[in-house]
């Protein structure tokens, strides 16, 4: 894991085998957005995550070797790299120990995040609970549905995971998927009845998250699920204001549809 904490990453220097996962999590609280660019200059490839606020988290699978540069864009001086290697016999028995150190529910919501649902199905019949949390205050289902793992997200909503389960920020499965645009996601979790409107701690409502990273499939779906369009956050924007302030024109022209149709018929 890789936190940024005072406007650093720690640590931010990290060798890592190919094929491991990453996470980042956001633990600066004199920060309100962070938001991840990684880049390699031997393959000349660049990509930019969403933005994460106070308590939230991402995670990215490393496939390729190499160097990796990482960059804050909203804070340009906070940098990292990542190196990947081909795994070493000498690293196989630190691996091993440090899975052995995970917590019960770590390593359950670590599972989930990367579709491991025979290791799911494992802890669920030792009797494990599906909904807890674990030590980032996250549970498997958010995360399963960060990262769209679809069979993980079905096995622990066929035992009877909580749809509405809160982790830390007040935060939804449908948030953490409209979040990062998993639409099939999405659907899966409104097929269990998933609440459309539910608020996290800073009053947004996944609709405000679709809209703001201009996931407009997503925006659909979420109207026809009769997601409330007017909702307010806690600083007064609602969705349509969101999608404007990021330029997200082709969400906002979705969002004005449906206003001109309550207008119409009010």
């Amino acid at each position: 894991m890789i936190k940024i904490i005072e406007f650093q990453f720690n640590p931010s220097r990290l060798t890592i085998v190919k094929g491991d996962t990453i996470r980042w999590m956001h633990g600066n609280q004199h920060a309100t957005l962070h938001s991840i660019i990684w880049y390699s200059s031997d393959q000349d490839e660049k990509l930019t995550f969403p933005d994460l606020t106070f308590g939230q988290s991402f995670t990215y699978t490393f496939n390729q070797l190499g160097t990796f540069q990482c960059y804050c864009y909203h804070h340009s001086f906070m940098m990292a790299s990542i190196t990947v290697i081909e795994k070493p016999s000498c690293l196989i028995e630190t691996r091993v120990e440090n899975h052995l150190r995970m917590s019960t529910f770590d390593a359950f919501v670590h599972a989930a995040s990367l579709n491991q649902t025979i290791v799911l199905q494992r802890w669920i019949n030792k009797g494990l609970s599906v909904d807890g949390l674990d030590k980032e205050q996250q549970t498997a289902l958010c995360m399963a549905a960060t990262n769209h793992c679809l069979e993980a997200m079905q096995l622990l909503l066929d035992h009877h995971a909580n749809v509405q389960q809160v982790q830390k920020g007040n935060q939804t499965a449908l948030h953490c998927a409209a979040m990062w645009g998993r639409l099939q996601a999405v659907e899966l979790l409104l097929v269990h009845q998933a609440h459309v409107n539910s608020r996290d701690t800073s009053k947004q409502v996944p609709l405000h998250y679709a809209s703001r990273n201009g996931h407009l499939d997503v925006v659909v779906r979420l109207l026809d699920a009769k997601a409330d369009p007017f909702l307010a956050n806690d600083l007064g924007y609602i969705p349509i204001e969101i999608a404007a302030n990021w330029k997200r024109l082709d969400v906002v022209n979705a969002l004005e549809r449906i206003s001109l149709q309550h207008r119409k018929d009010s």
